[in-house]
C-alpha cells in the first residue's frame, strides 16, 4: 500500500510538471526595461482652427515619422522621450503640405499579459512648425507646443524586438506665425485622431 502511494505521489508531480508548469511557448515574454520605437504616423480626421477666422477647416490625413525611448521606472510606469516630423494639410485653407516638429517626454502606463504589452502614452513637447513656401507673407518658423494621449499595445517575438500600434488617441498642435509687414499673427490649432505604428528594439 505504501508503495502504491508513492507512485501515486509520483505520477501526480509529473502531471503537474507537463500540465500545471507554463510552456515556453506560453510563457510571458517580458520586454526589456529599456525600448526603442520608431515607425509611422497617420493621423487622420480633425479639424483645424485659424484665429477664429471663419468656420474650422477640415484636415487632410496627416503623414510623418517617429521615434520614442521608453524606461521601465516601475512595475507599471515608464518614462522615456519621443520626437517626430510630420506634413499636415488643410482642406480649403492651407492647403499645401506644412511641416512640423515634435520633442519632449513620453510618459507611460502599462500592463503586460503574455508577449502583449497594453499601455496609455502621454506626450506633451514643444514644436517648430514651418508652413509651405507658398505662404510668403507669413514668417517662418514658428514655436508653440504639442498634447497627445495615446492607447497602444506591443507584441514582442522575443526579449529583442517587439511591433507596436497605438490607435485611436488624440493629438494637438498649438501654435502662431508672424505676418510679414503686419503687427498681427496666425494661431492655429490642430486636432486630429492618432494612429501610429512601427517597431520596437531592446539594445
Amino acid at each position: 500500500m505504501h508503495r502504491q502511494l508513492m507512485c501515486l505521489f509520483g505520477l501526480s508531480l509529473t502531471a503537474i510538471a507537463a500540465f500545471g508548469a507554463p510552456s515556453a511557448a506560453s510563457a510571458q515574454q517580458a520586454p526589456a526595461q529599456l525600448r526603442i520605437g520608431a515607425g509611422m504616423v497617420v493621423d487622420f480626421a480633425g479639424e483645424g482652427d485659424y484665429d477664429n477666422r471663419g468656420p474650422d477647416d477640415d484636415l487632410e490625413a496627416t503623414l510623418g515619422i517617429r521615434a520614442h525611448l521608453d524606461y521601465d521606472i516601475a512595475r507599471w510606469v515608464s518614462l522615456g522621450g519621443f520626437a517626430r516630423l510630420s506634413w499636415w494639410e488643410g482642406d480649403e485653407i492651407l492647403e499645401e503640405r506644412n511641416m512640423l516638429f515634435d520633442i519632449g517626454p513620453r510618459i507611460a502606463g502599462h500592463y503586460d499579459w503574455r508577449e502583449f504589452r497594453f499601455y496609455l502614452a502621454g506626450m506633451p513637447g514643444l514644436l517648430i512648425s514651418k508652413l509651405n513656401n507658398d505662404y510668403n507673407n507669413i514668417d517662418n518658423p514658428a514655436v508653440g507646443f504639442t498634447m497627445s494621449i495615446a492607447p497602444g499595445v506591443e507584441y514582442w517575438f522575443n526579449s529583442d524586438i517587439a511591433v507596436y500600434t497605438e490607435f485611436l488617441g488624440w493629438v494637438g498642435h498649438y501654435f502662431s506665425h508672424d505676418i510679414e509687414n503686419s503687427r498681427g499673427d496666425i494661431d492655429i490649432s490642430l486636432n486630429q485622431v492618432a494612429f501610429n505604428f512601427g517597431v520596437v528594439f531592446a539594445p
